[in-house]
């Protein structure tokens, strides 16, 4: 017999994602000169990450969300986890998996001498040759990544 979740399950797992979002989005935005709010934001968003880990995947969909997650922190490399969660994505029949926070990403690739442009109607981002960091959280995209920055870009970049 198929298992089919029910609705509760599905909107408390859509729920966490929501605070893991609000979690990653307000640890980003934290002033960078107060440390004791920065360990405690981080002590919040690692809850909040950790809250979702343990809570059983309703569906595909959840199941992707938590392989990103864990796709950030762990001794796999980086592309067999790419791949598990293309895998789900694609089982799950989405483009996106509903963790990955675009407007953190662009911060960060921001902060670290990034820059998102728009030229010829067309969206870029570059990262200078004397900013590695920009140029490597630019490598570290994956594909369905870069194509939520570039939605949001083109949401927000005039031109």
């Amino acid at each position: 017999m198929a298992y089919t979740p029910s609705k509760f399950d599905l909107e408390r797992f859509a729920k966490l994602v929501e605070h893991n979002r609000i979690a990653q989005i307000a640890l980003a935005t934290s002033a960078d000169d107060d440390e004791d709010e920065i360990d405690r934001l981080s002590d919040v968003a690692f809850a909040a990450q950790e809250t979702l880990l343990l809570k059983p995947a309703p569906d595909a969909a959840a199941l992707a969300a938590k392989l990103e997650i864990l796709s950030g922190d762990t001794q796999w490399p980086q592309e067999v986890l790419n791949q598990l969660t293309a895998d789900a994505m694609r089982l799950a029949e989405i483009d996106r998996a509903p963790t990955f926070v675009p407007e953190v990403w662009l911060h960060y690739f921001q902060r670290v001498g990034g820059r998102a442009y728009r030229r010829d109607g067309k969206v870029w981002l570059s990262a200078p040759a004397e900013t590695c960091g920009a140029s490597n959280r630019l490598g570290e995209l994956t594909p369905w990544q870069r194509a939520a920055v570039v939605d949001l870009l083109e949401q927000t970049l005039e031109g």
